[in-house]
């Protein structure tokens, strides 16, 4: 009879010349791709039974690959989904979600506070969404913003250990050093967005990992980055974890500068200085003195041209489609025109040739923008006062979680805090700029907050109350007096 502890090695080498048997097959009549993403799918559904805290981390991971496009091969007899993260990403915080609360039972502790924001958005995205003008352009935005609220959920309910935890903050660290060498990888070889710029009469190109936009892949990389550095400056967490940190670090900082987003970069610098004098003053003006050298000496030329090479037409047409999002509000101000629907909405406004008003044809190029230049203004165009309330709810409640993380008593829980709150405060700056809460990139937001949500009772030492402290020590004065 076999013993247990030899099945592995009898059954596992069966399964791998099972595995190099079956894939010509398959390949040749379906699809070359087909058996291998069956094993990714089995070993990600053995992972979220398992190990569901590393299903967490591969979710972040995993994070700014969603867009990435899979290659069809010529000839193949079964169409895989061009974009399958988009579906197994999801499928996986689900999976980890109903783990958490069917296998390990509902988490008796009080949910966080934030939760009722994020809880008010979700609601107010789906009313907007079933008074839409086009209620299916609405499904992605809902289905993306409650995918985020679910990991979210998962991440409290399923991290009960600080080993549990810091695996979790591994992961969405790995996505960061991940995304951050896709975006060296595709400057060194020349793999570049269609969205240029003009510098000294010179085209220079940018990259975008496997995001839409340039900026998108930027404000992805600036949610992590400040966690990261952080995270690679605390000696209490373990080495591999801090390595990690300075790694994504290291690739982080040159993957963000060819992407050429000056509104991500100068968020993230003015996000981490705010923060910082709000939580350590001294070092804010260290940190400051070190931003200014490093423009002055350090910064690449194309860069600063990036900065100064702000056109009248750029302005104007972020002015124009501003006071469209403004307009559109005017006309639906406590619902808007449904979440996903701000395209819709501006195509139906009525245009004059009237200077400074909207236009299809802004200059010489066709001007139908999908979403208005700033979160805010998005929010308030698309959802209306209901969905401009639950936004500032859910942004007053972050900044609450994470000034209290960066005020902790533990200096694991202050230096982790500390990370979040600067990513958090330059995460709001960049909302003003762009939008952040429709994009991928919530993914890893709501991550984070997730971890600066439950930092504090899970990495921390367990505290005795106060009360009972006091209580022990007269306890052990009075046996001492009545013993003397």
């Amino acid at each position: 009879m076999l013993a247990p502890r030899r099945l592995p090695q009898i059954y596992l080498p069966l399964i791998g010349i099972g595995f190099v048997a079956l894939w010509p097959l398959t390949a040749y009549a379906l699809n070359p791709l087909l058996l291998p993403a069956a094993a990714v799918l089995v070993a990600a559904a053995l992972v979220v039974l398992l190990k569901p805290e590393y299903g967490l981390a591969i979710v972040l991971a995993l994070t700014p690959f969603i867009g990435a496009q899979l290659p069809q091969p010529a000839g193949a007899g079964l169409t895989l989904p061009a974009a399958p993260l988009r579906a197994l990403v999801p499928l996986m915080v689900f999976a980890l979600l109903g783990y958490g609360l069917l296998v390990r039972g509902q988490d008796r502790r009080p949910m966080p506070a934030v939760f009722l924001g994020i809880s008010l958005m979700i609601v107010a995205a789906v009313v907007s969404g079933f008074r839409a003008i086009d209620s299916s352009q609405s499904i992605s935005d809902v289905f993306l913003l409650i995918t985020a609220a679910a990991l979210f959920v998962a991440i409290l309910n399923i991290c009960r250990t600080r080993e549990q935890l810091l695996i979790v903050l591994g992961g969405a660290i790995a996505g960061l050093l991940l995304a951050s060498a896709q975006g060296v990888y595709q400057q060194v070889f020349g793999i570049y967005s269609t969205l240029g710029f003009v510098a000294n009469g010179q085209t220079l190109d940018r990259i975008q990992g496997s995001f839409g936009h340039p900026n998108s892949y930027a404000g992805y990389l600036t949610i992590l980055m400040p966690v990261a550095v952080t995270v690679a400056l605390a000696r209490q967490l373990p080495g591999m974890l801090r390595l990690l940190g300075a790694a994504a670090v290291v690739l982080a900082v040159p993957a963000l500068v060819f992407s050429y987003s000056r509104g991500a970069l100068a968020t993230l610098i003015a996000g981490a200085l705010i923060w910082l004098v709000i939580i350590r003053p001294k070092t804010a003006v260290l940190v400051g003195i070190a931003v200014l050298m490093a423009a002055l000496v350090a910064t690449p030329s194309a860069l600063k041209e990036r900065f100064s090479n702000s056109s009248g037409n750029d302005v104007s047409l972020r002015t124009d489609v501003a006071s469209s999002a403004v307009d559109i509000y005017d006309a639906h101000p406590f619902l808007g025109v449904g979440i996903g629907n701000f395209q819709a909405a501006y195509e139906d406004l009525t245009f004059t040739n009237a200077p400074g008003q909207r236009r299809l044809f802004h200059g010489q190029q066709l001007l139908v923008p999908t979403a208005a230049p700033s979160q805010v203004l998005n929010t308030l165009s698309e959802q209306g006062l209901l969905g401009v309330l639950a936004l500032g709810i859910f942004t007053l409640q972050t900044l609450v979680i994470a000034y209290r993380v960066s005020k902790a008593r533990d200096p694991t829980v202050r230096a982790i805090g500390l990370g979040i709150g600067m990513a958090i405060a330059g995460a709001i700056l960049y909302s003003l700029l762009e939008i952040t809460l429709q994009e991928d990139q919530v993914l890893a937001l709501f991550g984070v907050i997730a971890i600066a949500s439950i930092a504090q009772r899970v990495l921390a030492p367990a505290q005795p109350e106060p009360e009972r402290v006091a209580s022990r020590h007269m306890a052990s004065a009075a046996l001492a007096h009545g013993g003397s």
